[in-house]
């Protein structure tokens, strides 16, 4: 692992830091570009990304402490010590997502449109913030005896290389919604990128927790993936109400197709 960058004279630049400052340029480039190409004004995109930043960062600490209360019950002081690490990205898009809503109609924006961009750059961000973590040598993974398994400064035994493989399935994720989102702007299904993100995401995340070291449960239930579930299942959610089929419309349907099928048994022109 290698925590300490670079190192001139007095300044310390840390890897955990300088990839999460990276993440943050990265994600912020994407936003401006695209959302730029949708019209939207700079100065706008870039307020959108100031808030997604603390947003992230408030909402992702929150959940962790929340599902994590145990370490913080004596010291809650501690709650502020975000330098230390500790973040749980479930509140954090959770978060995120309520202050989009809320300015989204505040700047009469369309809220799908730039949630498609936004899952873009966050997924290019997330990229970046997993290699921090990996060169870091923190969120990693159960001990393993595969031979690429990794020996950490003050771990135990060897570990799976957890940030890689979630590094590795962000970036594979972002190259496909990135392919699906060009397509998406040829017909204008705006939300379709941003719900797929939410589905695959939940899902990749909620089977790469069966690597992850440290888990948190509440009453035999692990609230990691829990929380990645219900990413998947609004994913799911999400498509289908909004873009896949018209729920609303499904009802009429059945509902014409119920009084047509029990006019036609009350008139007698059905046999049986």
């Amino acid at each position: 692992m290698l925590p300490i960058l670079f190192q001139i004279g007095p300044i310390t630049i840390s890897s955990f830091g300088f990839f999460l400052m990276l993440a943050y340029f990265t994600g912020t480039f994407i936003l401006w570009r695209e959302g730029r190409k949708k019209g939207y004004p700079d100065e706008k995109l870039l307020d959108l990304s100031i808030t997604s930043l603390i947003s992230l960062i408030i909402g992702s600490r929150l959940w962790y402490v929340l599902i994590n209360w145990h370490i913080f019950r004596e010291h809650p002081v501690k709650i502020l010590a975000i330098w230390e690490g500790g973040f749980a990205v479930f509140g954090g898009i959770v978060v995120l997502a309520i202050v989009t809503i809320f300015l989204s109609k505040r700047w009469k924006w369309s809220f799908f449109e730039i949630a498609d961009v936004a899952a873009l750059s966050l997924l290019a961000s997330a990229v970046l913030i997993k290699i921090g973590s990996f060169l870091a040598g923190v969120d990693y993974g159960t001990i393993s005896t595969i031979p690429w398994a990794l020996e950490l400064k003050n771990i135990v035994g060897e570990r799976h290389p957890l940030q890689l493989y979630e590094a590795l399935f962000y970036l594979l994720l972002l190259l496909i919604l990135f392919r699906i989102y060009a397509k998406s702007l040829e017909v204008s299904k705006n939300g379709q990128v941003f719900f797929l993100a939410l589905l695959f995401f939940g899902i990749g995340r909620y089977f790469l927790q069966d690597f992850k070291a440290e888990r948190s449960f509440v009453l035999f239930i692990d609230l990691y993936s829990l929380s990645n579930f219900l990413l998947a299942l609004f994913g799911v959610f999400g498509l289908y109400y909004f873009k896949l089929r018209d729920i609303k419309a499904d009802f009429i349907d059945i509902k014409e197709a119920s009084v047509k099928f029990l006019r036609k048994a009350k008139s007698g022109r059905w046999t049986f």
